[in-house]
């Protein structure tokens, strides 16, 4: 199963919803994106951009679940589950910066 569809069905079971980004955020961060590929597109710099974004995305959780000792067990292998995706997102994308 999908990492999406094991979190959203572990926030049914706990009858939790998922915090919205705001318009704000995603606006801010397409405008972001938008800046940094205006005059560099290249594969190299993407692939960079999307690297950073994976590692920031690792250090949140892996400061979130320190911060939180006490999770459930099926939402720290969720957790586990995640960073072991985006590490193997990052190895793939480090073929794109030669």
């Amino acid at each position: 199963m999908k990492i999406a569809k094991k979190a959203t069905q572990q926030l049914l079971d706990q009858s939790s919803l998922p915090d919205e980004n705001s318009h704000m955020s995603r606006c801010i961060l397409w405008m972001s994106i938008q800046f940094n590929t205006m005059f560099n597109k290249s594969t190299k710099h993407i692939s960079d951009m999307l690297i950073a974004g994976s590692q920031m995305g690792i250090k949140e959780l892996n400061e979130f679940l320190a911060r939180n000792p006490q999770v459930q067990q099926q939402t720290l292998d969720l957790a586990n589950e995640l960073i072991a995706l985006e590490q193997g997102s990052i190895e793939k994308l480090n073929t794109y910066k030669n």
